[in-house]
């Protein structure tokens, strides 16, 4: 058993798609932008471009990539000698629903894929490793393409009406206020055919035990330097000349 602290899933963030997938793509896409002289010098084409990917040097054994994220550049260097897993290893169904859909859905999603989401954000807490999560990651998208199919096939009219009323009524961040109408017969749709409740307020600020059968990683040892030659002992060492000079002073003074 191993205590987790977990808040509100979102689907998004558990697609593999958008959450491992930018940190291999950015030095690996097969379509990259050279670093030109226009980019050096003309500071606003750097907001206007979002990914920008220097080819690899080689010969210094370094893939050097940099990201747009408004006006300040990041860089990202990860040597040849660290391995990185392939396209096929990063390749998985996406969840193809924009926002609306996903917030509509959401809470009974992050019930219903509850085991899968502990298990994931558990192996990214304790491996600090996105490459050693993605087993995980994927589990995650499959159970969530699983949900939205049972929804479709048993919910799908509760569905659409409940996040067509959150895009119309919803105002700006889409509150819940205005739609409670459409949203009990969605609920209890789901309640019927899935035997899934609807979270009450605060359930995903618990902290919930989640047992696992994934061993626990071993922690590596940060690098450390070599140790430090001890310091000599003093009183062995040979009075200095300058040292002796100075006794014969002060006993002239005494």
């Amino acid at each position: 058993m191993r205590t987790l602290a977990l808040a509100s899933i979102v689907p998004r963030a558990e697609n593999i798609k958008s959450s491992a997938t930018p940190f291999f793509h950015l030095c690996l896409s097969g379509e990259r932008q050279p670093l030109t002289d226009k980019y050096q010098s003309d500071p606003e084409s750097w907001a206007k471009a979002s990914i920008l990917c220097i080819n690899p040097n080689l010969e210094k054994g370094i893939l050097s990539g940099v990201t747009l994220l408004g006006s300040l550049p990041r860089i990202y260097m990860v040597s040849l000698d660290i391995p990185l897993p392939t396209y096929e290893e990063l390749e998985t169904p996406e969840i193809k629903l924009t926002a609306v859909p996903l917030l509509a859905a959401g809470i009974h999603l992050g019930k219903f894929c509850d085991e899968q989401c502990k298990e994931f954000m558990l192996c990214r807490y304790e491996t600090h490793d996105p490459r050693a999560c993605l087993k995980e990651g994927k589990l995650v998208t499959s159970c969530a393409q699983d949900f939205f199919r049972r929804v479709k096939k048993h919910c799908s009219e509760e569905f659409t009406s409940y996040f067509t009323c959150l895009h119309k009524y919803g105002g700006p961040s889409y509150s819940l206020e205005r739609c409670r109408s459409v949203q009990y017969p969605f609920d209890a749709c789901l309640k019927e055919h899935l035997n899934l409740d609807r979270p009450e307020p605060g359930y995903f600020n618990r902290v919930r035990l989640h047992k696992t059968d994934r061993p626990k990683p071993e922690p590596m040892l940060a690098p450390m330097p070599e140790q430090l030659p001890d310091l000599p002992n003093f009183a062995d060492l040979p009075e200095p000349k300058r040292m002796k000079e100075r006794r014969k002073i002060n006993d002239w003074f005494l």
